[in-house]
């Protein structure tokens, strides 16, 4: 009567130092990776903390688990019941959170709740009569676990179809842990996901992403000084158009049929094929739009006027300022140096659609007070962007058809912006201001949208995230003399010089972390701001990259989990196989290491100091 009670509470300790032990290691490597949290301290740190969520967990499981008495605590319903909802959330959750899981966060959490829940029911639902050893237990895992490494050892003859290198299986894995996130939990808890020992590389990398309270120590200069503007100056018309790939466009690819409007523009225009946003997301990419250069990784260094070489430029000319006021620009901007604001209406950044910001625009440029002002306008909207949230049609409603090997949903999105296009344009035509304004269509960044197994942006650097289209309409008594070169990388940062340059504001200053003009009077002037390598960013983690080659070669290190990539963009567009050698990784975080002590030593940026300015308030 005595040993059964022993015998239970041996199998239920036991259980909890499996379960202490297996968390015990996953914490330590979220350690490792995440925070470069090495050496007997992790180890004991990662032991203490899986000791108290181990002791904490299973005081509310225990009831469920109890031995002592199965009847009491199976309700064979309502196990079978558990079982099915869990099996049916885990096939449902993924369709009904949409692009709103940003970083598969979500999802993690929901899958780990569903194999909590799976697995209390099948305990539940076992034998009542069967007992195992702790010794069979251990063994069963024991044997398990070398089952599974060994086929992970030899996944190198048994799946060809998934690649000829170990580097190819594993983007394969990887990629299809894209699409399912229970594999790319189980994937990395095992530890068989892409990861290596980053060490210092990620401790300089996170030194300088994210940084808070910075302060500019100098100004972004473009030209060493302001003159005269043209006369008459001409109107301009920028559109950032959030998360729309140029592959989505007729200008750019042929099977994209559906943008009439945009394509007529794009002929009476320069068409840049090898545009690219050097950050990953909006909350860096808009500034750096406006202050023609590199950014600290940061949101936002103030103030930005001393950064904000577009709006210095628009005010100079005296001109009239119609922007939409979006959540970055309401931040970098000062609200009284806006002539007319846009979109105050919105509640949340989501909403902001083309069409209601044309309207408004329109109604604005009818009731310029003063017509002898050229216009600036300025509007990012949000039509395409995943968190799109507005009263457009659905394309369901509307039976919308998209080209095979399209997202249906970026297709529809940008097919009503290409029409909303089309009716400004011809409102620009009625009112004679079309053939004499500068016009500019671009992004701010692309978005995965899970064909290679990759989702969303901001967190990422891949060719479909970083390749943004970039389409300028001159006037053409300005065009009929400037040369440009629409194969060479140009990047954002080069908008602002090119309106510099276009508006009569020459030289641009020389300066490697500011971008270049588009266009020049001679060729020898165009190829004095020939680009060099890209600095390329993630917009929310230490994230990094290199565009090199004139765009050949992209590379790509991430801090957590620490992982690099090298890809030939030249040979393998869709950046699907690795090709990266130790070596060349050295040479590589040296170069990254290189462009951001450039970054931050013009910022007047050191690490754990904080700018000059700041470090002395």
């Amino acid at each position: 009567a005595l040993r059964m009670p022993r015998a239970r509470e041996v199998r239920r300790a036991s259980m909890c130092a499996l379960v202490w032990i297996a968390l015990g290691i996953a914490l330590h490597r979220f350690l490792e990776s995440a925070l470069s949290f090495r050496g007997w301290d992790a180890y004991l740190y990662a032991a203490s903390l899986s000791l108290a969520v181990t002791a904490w967990g299973f005081s509310p499981v225990a009831p469920f688990l109890a031995l002592h008495n199965p009847s009491r605590f199976r309700f064979p319903v309502g196990s079978w019941a558990v079982l099915a909802a869990s099996a049916v959330l885990a096939i449902v959750f993924p369709y009904m959170i949409g692009g709103a899981d940003w970083s598969g966060f979500l999802e993690g959490v929901v899958t780990l709740l569903v194999w909590a829940a799976i697995s209390i029911c099948l305990f539940r639902l076992r034998p009542a009569r069967r007992d195992y050893s702790v010794a069979a237990v251990v063994g069963v895992l024991f044997v398990s676990a070398i089952a599974y490494k060994g086929l992970e050892a030899s996944a190198i003859f048994w799946s060809k179809p998934l690649g000829s290198t170990d580097d190819e299986i594993s983007l394969a894995l990887e990629a299809y842990a894209g699409h399912d996130a229970s594999f790319q939990l189980a994937h990395r808890i095992l530890g068989s996901g892409r990861s290596e020992v980053c060490g210092d590389l990620c401790r300089i990398l996170r030194e300088y992403t994210n940084i808070r309270d910075t302060r500019a120590r100098t100004d972004v200069k473009l030209v060493e000084r302001i003159g005269e503007f043209p006369e008459p100056a001409p109107n301009i018309f920028v559109f950032v158009i959030d998360s729309m790939r140029p592959d989505y466009l007729g200008a750019y690819n042929p099977r994209a049929t559906y943008t009439p409007n945009l394509d007529a523009l794009a002929r009476d225009s320069v068409v840049f094929h090898r545009a690219f946003t050097q950050y990953a997301g909006t909350s860096l990419s808009e500034p750096a739009i406006w202050s023609g250069a590199l950014m600290l990784h940061a949101h936002y260094v103030q103030p930005f006027s001393r950064l904000n070489s577009l709006d210095r430029l628009v005010h100079a000319g005296h001109y009239r300022t119609v922007i939409s006021w979006d959540e970055v620009l309401s931040l970098i901007l000062p609200a009284e140096s806006v002539d007319v604001k846009l979109d105050t209406d919105k509640s949340f950044w989501q909403q902001f659609e083309l069409g209601d910001t044309l309207r408004q625009a329109e109604a604005a440029l009818d009731s310029n007070p003063d017509p002898s002002r050229p216009i600036f306008f300025y509007a990012q909207p949000k039509n395409v962007h995943q968190f799109a949230r507005n009263n457009v049609p659905s394309p369901t409603s509307q039976h919308w058809q998209s080209p095979v090997g399209l997202n249906a949903r970026i297709t529809y999105e940008v097919h009503w912006v290409d029409a909303r296009f089309g009716e400004f344009f011809a409102y620009l035509k009625q009112r004679g201001l079309y053939d004499s304004s500068i016009i500019i269509v671009t992004s701010d960044h692309g978005d995965a949208t899970g064909e290679f197994g990759r989702t969303s942006h901001s967190t990422s650097i891949w060719p479909e995230i970083m390749h943004v289209p970039l389409i300028i309409h001159l006037p053409a008594p300005m065009r009929e003399h400037l040369l440009y070169d629409d194969s060479r990388i140009s990047t954002l940062t080069d908008i602002t010089p090119t309106l510099y340059y276009l508006l009569g504001q020459r030289p641009i200053t020389q300066n490697p972390i500011y971008g270049r003009p588009l266009f020049a009077e001679t060729k020898e002037e165009l190829d004095r701001y020939r680009p060099k390598d890209l600095l390329l960013a993630s917009d929310a983690r230490a994230v990094y990259g290199i565009l090199s080659a004139d765009g050949r070669y992209l590379y790509t290190t991430y801090d957590s989990p620490a992982q690099s990539y090298l890809f030939d963009l030249a040979n393998d567009p869709n950046a699907e196989r690795n090709i990266l050698t130790p070596a060349v990784k050295q040479r590589y975080d040296e170069e990254i290491i290189k462009h951001l002590q450039l970054v931050g030593d013009f910022y007047g940026y050191k690490p754990g100091v904080g700018s000059l300015l700041a470090s002395a308030k």
